[in-house]
C-alpha cells in the first residue's frame, strides 16, 4: 500500500512542512512525555507550580528547537 501526500506549492506551503516535519515533532512530544513521566516517577526540585511551568514550557521549547520546529508560523 503506498500513500501520497500532495500539495500546491507555494499556496499550501505551511501544511507542506508541518507533514515534512511531522516525525520530528513526533519524536519532541515522544521525549518531552518521557521527561514529565521522569519528574512524575523520580521526582524534581520545582519549589513552586511557577517554577514547574516556566522549566516545563523551557524544555518544550528546547525539544522544538533541537529538531528546528516553529509553531509559531500557523
Amino acid at each position: 500500500m503506498k500513500a501520497i501526500l500532495e500539495f500546491n506549492l507555494p499556496e499550501d506551503q505551511r501544511q507542506y512542512e508541518i507533514a515534512y516535519q511531522a516525525y520530528d515533532m513526533f519524536a519532541a512530544v515522544a521525549h518531552f512525555e518521557d521527561r514529565l513521566r521522569s519528574y512524575q516517577k523520580y521526582g524534581h526540585e520545582f519549589k513552586t507550580a511557577q517554577e514547574a511551568v516556566e522549566a516545563i514550557r523551557a524544555l518544550l521549547h528546547e525539544e522544538l528547537n533541537i529538531r528546528r520546529i516553529n509553531i509559531h508560523d500557523c
